[in-house]
């Protein structure tokens, strides 16, 4: 967005270089039928070192040949009312006209205004009105501008980066069309600095001219490198502060002739720094759908991803074959660090049930991703609170029914899970994976794996795979709450057998003790575990814990875990497992 008002803003005041035009109007077609006209009636310039004759040129089709006029313009000021460009084509369904009004630069030195805005701007088309409000920097420096895409003589690219603009402020901006009509706020950014860039875009050309004329062959491996080197420079060659949009509410109907609104209270960007793309976060969004429907958001955040790696992967590379695409795939991936949303609701019509409504709720929902090796996050945190749901009423799944059957229609849940993978110890630590219901309980998990070699993350998927059949098992934690679901869920039970809920209670505390104690056999911690999950079970105690830690230090392996499932007593000798409950 930035790079954007960039160019809008010196496309209005010094370019428009791509239609011919050197009289004060003058049309011009193009082979394809286009045809385009430019009227700037009147230039005024004080003190300029160009004259009105070289600015007219620049603006209409002579733009390159100014080049270095521009980049040393000095002006006490320099004044245009009014540009009007129209673009007819042949069907003239396409027609528009842009003016833009009240151009002024004052005080440029050297290249460098101490100031520029343009008063407003409009575009007119079948489509509708799109009007700008005024659009201003403090600072604008054209010679930087011109040095960062090489059209003048610039420093080496590892000089400092300097400020291309200060201050800039657009105020704001309509759109009125057929079935639509919006209004955006304004839309401020203190300063976006850059560098020259290492590829110039007449190299940058000739390459995807030569790529291009290649047609379906070998793309040659210079352009291919020079292309390459190119896009990967430019996402490390500028920098700004943040980015701030105002409230943007839109109102029309959709393709169907059914009403919408879109109101956002406000947007704001991060500032861009080398090789990263900023976070986005967009507050207050609301979505009116048809005559009743509502979607709302408090806030809503797409964290920065990392281009790094990717960049420091293709710089320079020449070969983009499908076999070395498959090689290095996963070290093409951006480190991407998550997502945030907050007060989601939602008030739909259910278009699968006419007559009933969707009505949903969450808190808050947070991914954060972190410490990536070849494209895998090896720290991960993602937490949801007060995901508010109702339970769809011809549900085929085993546990809705249950619920159902407890006459629970909608449930309140959320998640938290937290891992990481530590490479001194070479161990991954899931921290928490629970999962909560609001009157129901919740059931956590803790764990810890051993042998977690960085080739875990090679890769080559081989390679992986089989880091991966050697990790080991050191430990495992489980937390079950109850905080209401023995109640409902044990009547119901009971109901299905005949028998009386306290009775089949304590028949069922009964198996689990025996269970227990047959597993483990007739150890002090097997009663300790028999008994604490019998407590839980007749509802004595509303929470239980059970700990399983390798007796090995080192874990115990995959063969050993597989040769469990069929024989969970082989176990007894190679671990620990204790169990309590309050």
């Amino acid at each position: 967005m930035l790079k954007i008002s960039k160019a809008a803003l010196v496309a209005a005041v010094l370019s428009l270089s791509a239609v011919p035009a050197t009289l004060p109007a003058q049309a011009a077609t193009t082979t394809t039928g286009i045809t385009t006209e430019l009227n700037i009636p009147t230039i005024t310039a004080v003190d300029s070192s160009m004259d009105e004759t070289a600015l007219r040129d620049a603006l209409s089709g002579g733009f390159s040949k100014h080049v270095d006029e521009i980049a040393k313009l000095n002006a006490t000021s320099i004044t245009i009312p009014e540009i009007t460009l129209k673009i007819s084509v042949p069907d003239g369904k396409a027609n528009s006209t842009v003016t833009y009004k009240d151009i002024v630069l004052t005080n440029v030195k050297d290249g460098v205004a101490e100031s520029a805005s343009v008063g407003s701007a409009d575009s007119t088309s079948a489509e509708g009105t799109f009007s700008l409000g005024k659009l201003s920097t403090g600072t604008l420096d054209f010679g930087g501008i011109l040095a960062l895409y090489s059209l003048v003589p610039a420093g080496a690219p590892d000089q400092p980066m300097k400020a291309l603009y200060k201050g800039f402020k657009w105020e704001g901006a309509t759109f009125t069309g057929p079935t639509v009509s919006c209004n955006i706020g304004q839309v401020t950014a203190d300063e976006f600095d850059a560098r020259p860039l290492k590829i110039s875009f007449a190299q940058m050309m000739e390459a995807s001219q030569q790529l291009k004329d290649a047609g379906t062959g070998a793309p040659p491996p210079e352009a291919t490198a020079t292309m390459i080197s190119f896009f990967a420079d430019m996402f490390q060659a500028f920098k700004s502060t943040p980015l701030s949009v105002g409230p943007v509410a839109c109102k029309g109907t959709d393709e169907k002739g059914e009403p919408f609104e879109l109101a956002i209270a406000g947007i704001n960007m991060d500032g861009y720094q080398p090789g990263i793309y900023p976070a986005i976060t967009v507050t207050g969004l609301s979505v009116k759908a048809g005559a009743d429907g509502v979607v709302s958001l408090g806030e809503a955040k797409l964290k920065q991803i990392g281009l790094q790696q990717p960049i420091a992967v293709l710089e320079g590379q020449k070969d983009l074959s499908p076999a070395w695409l498959e090689t290095n795939m996963r070290k093409l991936i951006p480190s991407f660090e998550g997502f945030s949303v907050t007060d989601l609701k939602i008030d739909v019509p259910d278009t699968q049930s006419p007559g009933t409504r969707v009505n949903a709720n969450i808190a808050s929902i947070d991914v954060t991703l972190s410490d990536y090796l070849n494209g895998i996050p090896t720290k991960i945190s993602t937490k949801a609170d007060g995901v508010d749901v109702p339970l769809p009423a011809d549900s085929t799944d085993e546990n809705v029914k249950t619920l159902l059957a407890l006459g629970i229609t909608k449930v309140n849940l959320g998640y938290d899970l937290e891992a990481n993978w530590d490479k001194d110890s070479q161990t991954i630590k899931v921290d928490k994976a629970a999962i909560s219901g609001k009157d129901l309980g919740s059931f956590a998990v803790a764990a810890l794996l051993g042998n977690a070699a960085e080739q875990l993350f090679d890769p080559d998927n081989n390679v992986m795979q089989a880091a991966a059949m050697n990790l080991t098992f050191k430990s495992l934690g489980i937390d079950v709450t109850d905080a209401g679901l023995g109640d409902k869920l044990v009547p119901l039970l009971a109901s299905q057998q005949g028998a009386d809920p306290a009775t089949y209670r304590t028949q069922l505390a009964g198996i689990a003790e025996g269970s227990a104690l047959q597993l483990l056999g007739a150890t002090d911690a097997a009663r300790a575990l028999g008994q604490a999950v019998s407590s839980f079970v007749t509802g004595t105690a509303k929470s239980l814990n059970v700990t399983v830690t390798a007796k090995d230090a080192l874990g115990l392996s995959l063969p050993q875990l597989m040769q469990a499932q069929n024989n969970p007593a082989a176990l007894t000798s190679a671990i620990d497992i204790t169990g309590t409950a309050q």
